[in-house]
C-alpha cells in the first residue's frame, strides 16, 4: 500500500477472519464483503511491489511483460510508477480486466474485471503466463509486497490515472496519493445509508474558475477509490479509502492546500488541507499515509 510519509513508524497488516471472533464483528464483516460484491463497475488491481536492488523486479524486464498484459483485449490502461518518497517501491496499477471463457472452455477472452471469481479465472486461463504470474500477479509477501483490489471508484476524468509524461504544457504535473483508514463500521454504516456515498474531496474544484494565478486551478483532478478488503491499523480493524489526486505541480500543491477556504463563526479561517482532513476526522478517520508520484502508462505498441 502507500508509502507512509507521515506516519512511517504505524504498523498495517492484513485482518484475518477468525470464526470464532464476536457476533458483531462477524456481521460487520460480512455487510463489509456484500457491500464490495454488490458494487458494479471496472475491477482495478494495485500492486505494491519490492523494488530494491536485490528484488526480483530488478532482475527482470518487468516492461516487456505488462506489454504483453496489455495487449491482451479488454485491457484498458496499465500504469506504473516509483513513489517519490520511496524508490525501492514500485506500483503497477491495472484496470478494466473481466473474463468470459470460450463455449469449449480451453481458453479465455479478456473483457472487463468485475469480480474476484472472475479474476482468478483468467489467472487459470492460457492467458496468464508463468512469467507474468511469478514476476507481477503473486508477490512475495515476505518482501513487504501487496495486491490490492479497487472495487470501486469515483472519477473526474476519462482514465483512471493520467500519464504525468504525456503532457508536454504541464511537465511538472504530479499525483498526491493517499490512503485514509476507517474503522470497518463505519464504512459500512455510511453505505448502509446511501450505497452511492461519495467521501469528501479537497474542495469541490470544478465549481471555481481554471486559471494558472487562481490556486484552485492546482487541482487537474481528484479520483477517490475504495480498497477491498480489512486491515489492522493502530489497533482497529479499519477499510481503506484512497484519494489520487492529480497537481498542476508541488509547488501549486502547496498553495492551494494552504489557501484560506473555510472562515469558522468565531472569525478563525481554516486552510483547504486543515478543511480536508478535519471533514475526515469528522467521519472517523483513524488515520493516512500520503506520498507522490508521476505515472507512466504502458503501451503494448510503443
Amino acid at each position: 500500500m502507500p508509502v507512509t510519509r507521515s506516519q512511517s513508524g504505524t504498523q498495517v497488516s492484513q485482518v484475518n477472519h477468525d470464526p470464532s471472533s464476536a457476533q458483531e464483528d462477524s456481521e460487520i464483516t460480512r455487510k463489509s464483503l456484500e457491500q464490495e460484491q454488490a458494487t458494479k463497475g471496472s475491477f482495478i488491481e494495485w500492486f505494491d511491489l519490492d523494488y530494491s536492488d536485490n528484488s526480483i523486479l530488478k532482475q527482470t524486464d518487468w516492461k516487456l511483460i505488462l506489454k504483453e498484459v496489455r495487449k491482451v483485449d479488454g485491457c484498458r490502461q496499465i500504469t506504473w510508477t516509483n513513489p517519490v518518497e520511496n524508490g525501492q517501491r514500485l506500483w503497477i496499477i491495472i484496470r478494466k480486466i473481466k473474463i468470459r471463457l470460450l463455449p469449449d472452455k480451453s481458453n479465455a477472452m479478456v473483457k472487463d474485471w468485475r469480480r474476484r471469481a472472475q479474476r482468478d479465472v483468467f489467472r487459470q486461463s492460457d492467458a496468464m503466463t508463468q512469467t507474468m504470474k511469478e514476476i507481477i500477479f503473486s508477490p512475495n509477501p515476505d518482501s513487504h509486497s501487496k495486491a490490492l483490489s479497487i472495487y470501486r471508484y469515483i472519477y473526474a476524468s476519462a482514465k483512471f490515472i493520467l500519464d504525468c509524461f504525456s503532457k508536454p504544457n504541464r511537465p511538472d504535473m504530479v499525483y498526491e496519493v493517499w490512503t485514509v483508514y476507517f474503522p470497518v463500521e463505519v464504512i459500512v454504516a455510511l453505505l448502509d445509508s446511501d450505497p452511492l456515498y461519495k467521501f469528501p474531496r479537497m474542495v469541490n474544484y470544478r465549481s471555481h474558475p481554471y486559471a494558472s494565478e487562481d490556486p484552485i486551478g492546482a487541482v487537474l483532478a481528484q479520483v477517490t477509490a475504495f480498497v477491498a478488503g480489512e486491515v489492522e491499523y493502530k489497533g482497529r480493524r479499519c477499510k481503506r479509502i484512497a484519494w489520487f489526486m492529480n497537481w498542476k505541480s508541488t509547488g501549486e500543491e502547496k498553495t492551494y492546500k494552504g489557501t484560506e477556504y473555510d472562515r469558522k463563526e468565531n472569525g478563525q479561517g481554516s486552510t483547504v488541507m486543515e478543511s480536508f482532513i478535519e471533514k475526515l476526522h469528522g467521519l472517523g478517520m483513524v488515520g493516512y499515509e500520503s506520498c507522490h508520484a508521476k505515472f507512466q502508462e504502458i503501451k503494448h505498441w510503443s
